[in-house]
């Protein structure tokens, strides 16, 4: 698959489709940042999201998708391969047009071990996948 960023687009080319990635772990506010983002309530808040679901709006003109991924656990690996594949698959929904991984991180709390957790979650999209990836800090979801 051909990877467009947004730092690969001409200055003078419009982008017709961006697609935002929301990565994560549970509760970090992921979901309630893809609501910021698309200006209204679209994602489920208050539950766990247990798949990929994408949704969309307009911004200037441009489309955005906006990819609500299941959060991964600091502390257990006991969904980590379901986890993992809807990341995969997160991929598969933003493949189209221009696209970004939003790492989600709260500003409260990042142990060593979320960190380790972050690196093993987006170490399955490859190498260059932190040329791909902005963060955002988050209080809560």
């Amino acid at each position: 698959m051909e990877l467009k960023s947004l730092a690969a687009c001409d200055k003078n080319q419009s982008v017709s489709l961006l697609a935002l990635v929301l990565l994560g772990r549970r509760n970090s506010g992921k979901t309630s940042a893809g609501n910021t983002i698309l200006g209204r309530m679209e994602f489920e808040t208050g539950v766990q999201t247990r798949q990929s679901v994408k949704k969309h709006c307009w911004v200037d003109g441009a489309r955005v998708a906006v990819v609500d991924t299941p959060g991964w656990s600091a502390f257990s690996s006991a969904n980590t391969k379901h986890v993992r594949q809807e990341v995969l698959r997160s991929e598969t929904l933003s493949s189209v047009g221009h696209w970004v991984f939003l790492l989600v991180i709260p500003v409260d709390a990042f142990s060593s071990r979320d960190c380790q957790a972050v690196e093993e979650n987006l170490s399955i999209l490859g190498y260059d996948v932190w040329k791909h990836t902005m963060v955002l800090f988050t209080w809560g979801d």
